[in-house]
């Protein structure tokens, strides 16, 4: 993920890095802004009203913790020269990601599209769950996945209609 000839950028100029977290039962979308050294944690599942927000919070507090860390390793591991402050960094529960309730299964779904429409401080498209927009979200990011460039797979004929050449 940190190097390889697959890399066409400076990772070390990066100023986010955006992680998929599956916890527990559903998935939730982390975000190292290194600007402005906070953690964002966009969960999906957040207001769903399973478990109080304070619970939530704080078991998400500690996953981010290891994984701020294990951030930390990485970079002191595979780069030299960069050297961010890792010290402090504050966890952020943004609210209003979703305007319903999220079910466990759908929440890969709002997770994947957080982390590709965050902007810094806020979604800059909501994934509105009326009618079928989760259902569509989910078969565009299966074709979009079966289109990654280099992939050999061959994609199922029902799908290709929807691949756009590029």
């Amino acid at each position: 993920m940190f190097t390889g000839a697959h890399l066409t950028f400076d990772v070390s100029c990066c100023t986010e890095f955006v992680v998929p977290v599956k916890f527990e039962t559903t998935w939730s979308t982390y975000v190292w802004d290194f600007v402005a050294r906070k953690v964002f944690i966009l969960n999906p599942s957040m207001n769903n009203g399973d478990h109080s927000d304070k619970v939530v919070q704080s078991r998400h507090r500690a996953v981010a913790r290891e994984l701020h860390g294990a951030i930390g390793e990485c970079i002191g591991t595979f780069f030299r020269g960069w050297e961010p402050n890792m010290s402090n960094w504050d966890p952020v529960f943004p609210k209003g990601l979703t305007s319903a309730v999220c079910e466990s299964y759908n929440s890969g779904v709002y997770s994947l599209h957080f982390a590709r429409h965050w902007m810094g401080a806020g979604l800059k498209k909501h994934l509105m769950p009326v009618g079928d927009a989760v259902a569509h979200s989910r078969m565009n990011l299966l074709v979009d996945s079966l289109s990654i460039k280099g992939n050999i797979g061959h994609v199922p004929a029902k799908y290709r209609a929807c691949i756009q050449p590029s």
